[in-house]
């Protein structure tokens, strides 16, 4: 699996390099190095992503999934709370993103997935 990881760090990076305002690149980024077990690489992202979610189109929902890979439960959850008072149309998928796998157990998920009507 490290080497998924690596490659697709390797993409993600080189299309990020080459265009640093698309912020799904950075978003990418992020979860793949949480993911991978990088997360002081992933953490270096945050402040910058964190800036996006006013005013550059980063989305709550996404957010989440960045928190969710670094094992961030409460972070994860304050974001899809967010997005959940944005009524964000990403919510239609929180059932069936494996990026949220990790926070299923958790009462807090299933009651959002209630409240969105999911479940």
């Amino acid at each position: 699996m490290r080497a998924v990881y690596e490659l697709t760090l390797w993409i993600t990076s080189s299309f990020f390099l080459r265009n640093p305002e698309f912020h799904h690149g950075l978003l990418g980024l992020a979860r793949i190095y949480g993911l991978s077990g990088r997360k002081s690489e992933a953490i270096r992202f945050l402040p910058e992503l964190r800036e996006g979610t006013k005013h550059r189109g980063v989305s709550a929902f996404d957010m989440a999934l960045v928190y969710a890979a670094l094992e961030e439960r409460d972070e994860a959850f304050a974001f899809l709370e967010r997005a959940y008072a944005e009524r964000s149309e990403q919510l239609t998928h929180l059932n069936v993103e494996p990026g949220f796998d990790l926070l299923r157990p958790d009462p807090r998920f299933q009651d959002l997935l209630r409240r969105v009507g999911l479940q």
